[in-house]
């Protein structure tokens, strides 16, 4: 009997470090695609700000031609 409660002692600490292993990898996952997303934003916020530019230097342009 006591080999047996130290078979399931064993297999439990087993599960739970295989868990916490489990919950690194996807909490690594998880921050790249967070670091990812923040890239992708940055790089539609800059194509924004280059638009806005352009439609700025656009209207000063216009407006010195009247």
């Amino acid at each position: 009997a006591s080999n047996a409660f130290d078979l399931i002692r064993t297999l439990r600490l087993c599960a739970l470090l295989l868990d916490e292993e489990a919950i690194r990898a996807e909490e690594e996952c998880e921050a790249l695609d967070v670091m990812e997303a923040r890239l992708e934003a940055e790089e539609e916020c800059v194509e924004l700000e280059r638009r806005l530019v352009e439609m700025r230097n656009g209207d000063i342009l216009n407006h010195s031609m009247k």
